[in-house]
């Protein structure tokens, strides 16, 4: 076995867009390596661009936004069978994140992207390790099999092409790690017997149609058996070269029943465990307080099952306090309320997911700047009272989603100066009192949503046109279904990266700023049921979507709402232009907007183009 590590030191943006989509305009920003990119032959016989990992020395690089980090490889067989790869990728500093995808090729030259929808093989990455295990015996691999004439004569290579994309504007250290497995790589017996015990207990004569299935995506397997149960070579499952499961991917499987802790508790080895989307049940207190002797296990996810019992136990703060740093347990029957252990200086959590459960539970207030959690996720969870002023101390948060509760109070302003935080979800609260400035001002925050609470005011700097400070990354910002007033927040059009901003269903007012340059990169401005009045600025022709100068990706579809405000006057110029607007779907519908008879040419002018306009 060859082993080759390259320690990558990532600057990372967040890409969740790019990953599903490709840019229309400005796509020279991606940039891949040039296609005269070496290709290094290894003594295995891989050959592999680029370069540097050829050298098995640690590699430093730096990952620009919508700039991955492409590793290619040409895969002999060696002998009568090709080898096995495993990927280790591991984030080594806080607020950093990252993904690989993989998938075969038809050509070894090929450096077209690999994103999340078209990978066969990728990461599932959220803290520490996570592996991509392609297997010689997985379908896709055999299906790109390429004969070349070598020095050892008519050779077959599979061509595989693997990208590391960024998840995280924070800098990001990243350990990439490749095994070339030449033998083959078996589950070891007491391991696999447990899978089998597994499959009777929670499939039964007739269940689990996935996981049967499974057995048509592997060559070499056992046609004898009912489903595999071989994890080491089933996509998403990962084993270490001695044979012990390392991660276990049932997800989706169609598993029917009480959770077999007994049978899990079989892999000492294993560090991630994913059972969601299927239906498994049990006391969350006993499956947790099970689960707990597995002493490598980091990480345990079962989202959307049957788990029900209470999260307020002994067995859950053991458990969170026992190296674990992901617990997803979001969709399932649990109860309140929650503990304060896993939120306070004693949990190793970095990761906690339990949204959808009826916790009714108020949050409590015990975060500490000690504290590791860097992504919570309780929307929908029946919260109440108010959001703690201690969760400002929680310096390593990057995602807070509290969504869809019954909070109520002020947000405090220190939340948005994280060095670290990200994305904000408070929508679909009660909360109360003013939008907090430092939403606007922050250097590192993407993502507010604080739709359909009780705001009652902007910060007066957004109004006056300060611009100090002003975020380079704020990307979306939801305010609508509150009850803000004012005139229009100036300072909001002038984000330079803002793509999504949406204050319909409040009582601003005021004419609409004449302005130019506004909304240079948003795709979305929805400002529809408000009172704004006066004309609309011939200046907006100069508006990123409409001026064709904003990074737009394919089928993303661009919107201006003006609908129901008490807009008067004539249409500007740039509006009666139905080429030049297109794509961009200007809503215009409830105001008392005056539409000239003819054009400079004296001929009809068309409106066909806005749809439900009236004048």
């Amino acid at each position: 076995m060859r082993r080759i590590s390259c320690l990558v030191a990532l600057c990372v943006a967040l890409l969740a867009p790019t990953l599903c989509a490709r840019p229309v305009r400005r796509i020279s920003q991606v940039q891949f390596p040039p296609p005269d990119s070496p290709i290094v032959p290894l003594p295995s016989g891989l050959q592999i661009f680029p370069a540097e990992l050829a050298a098995g020395e640690p590699k430093e690089a730096v990952l620009e936004f919508r700039r991955p980090l492409p590793i290619g490889f040409s895969v002999p067989r060696l002998g009568a069978e090709f080898p096995d790869l495993l990927f280790s990728l591991t984030v080594t500093n806080a607020g950093g994140e990252a993904d690989m995808f993989c998938r075969p090729t038809s050509r070894p030259g090929d450096l077209d992207p690999v994103f999340g929808s078209d990978a066969v093989w990728s990461s599932n990455h959220s803290v520490g390790t996570d592996y991509v295990f392609i297997s010689r015996n997985h379908t896709q691999f055999n299906e790109q099999v390429r004969a070349e004439n070598t020095d050892q004569g008519i050779t077959l290579f599979s061509d595989i092409l693997c990208n590391v994309w960024s998840l995280s504007e924070t800098p990001t250290s990243v350990v990439v790690e490749l095994d070339v497995v030449p033998g083959v790589r078996s589950l070891v017996d007491r391991e696999r017997e447990a899978v089998g015990a597994i499959f009777e207990e929670c499939c039964g004569d007739e269940g689990c149609p996935v996981w049967r299935a499974i057995g048509d995506e592997l060559f070499g397997g056992d046609d004898e058996e009912e489903a595999p149960l071989d994890l080491c070579h089933v996509r998403g499952s990962v084993c270490d070269e001695e044979g012990h499961a390392v991660r276990i991917n049932m997800a989706g499987w169609g598993l029917a029943c009480e959770m077999p802790v007994e049978e899990f508790k079989k892999f000492p080895k294993l560090e991630k465990l994913d059972l969601s989307h299927n239906a498994v049940g049990g006391k969350v207190e006993d499956i947790l307080g099970g689960l707990t002797s597995l002493r490598n296990l980091v990480e345990f996810r079962a989202s959307d099952n049957d788990i029900d019992g209470f999260v307020d136990s002994l067995a859950v703060c053991r458990f969170a306090r026992r190296n674990m740093t992901t617990l997803n347990l979001e969709l399932n029957d649990i109860q309140g309320p929650l503990p304060g252990c896993l939120f306070d200086n004693t949990t190793t959590l970095k990761e906690l997911h339990l949204g959808g459960n009826n916790l009714s539970s108020t949050l409590p207030d015990v975060f500490s700047v000690n504290s590791t959690l860097e992504a919570i996720s309780l929307e929908g969870c029946g919260l109440t009272g108010n959001v703690p002023k201690s969760i400002t101390n929680l310096t390593r948060l990057r995602t807070l989603f509290l969504q869809e509760n019954n909070l109520t109070g002020r947000v405090n302003d220190n939340l948005f100066k994280s060095d670290f935080l990200r994305i904000v979800n408070l929508r679909g609260n009660n909360l109360t009192g003013k939008i907090p400035s430092s939403i606007a001002e922050s250097p590192v925050v993407m993502t507010v949503l604080l739709d359909g609470n009780k705001f009652t005011k902007v910060p007066n700097q957004w109004m006056d046109g300060r611009e100090a400070g002003l975020s380079t990354n704020l990307g979306l910002l939801g305010l609508s279904a509150n009850n803000l007033k004012g005139d229009f927040p100036v300072v909001l059009g002038r984000l330079p990266n803002l793509g999504f901003l949406d204050i319909r269903f409040n009582q601003f007012s005021g004419p609409l700023p004449a302005e130019t340059g506004l909304f240079p990169q948003a795709t979305g401005i929805l400002l529809s049921n408000n009172s704004f009045n006066g004309s609309i600025p011939e200046e907006w022709g100069t508006i990123g979507i409409v001026a064709n100068t904003a990074v737009v990706f394919e089928d993303e579809p661009q919107f201006i709402d003006l609908r129901n405000n008490n807009l008067t006057g004539e249409l500007p110029d740039f509006l009666l232009d139905a080429e030049g607007l297109a794509p961009v779907n200007v809503l215009l519908s409830g105001n008392n907007l005056t539409c000239p008879d003819s054009g400079d040419d004296g001929e009809p002018v068309s409106t066909a183009h806005l749809p439900g306009l009236e004048c």
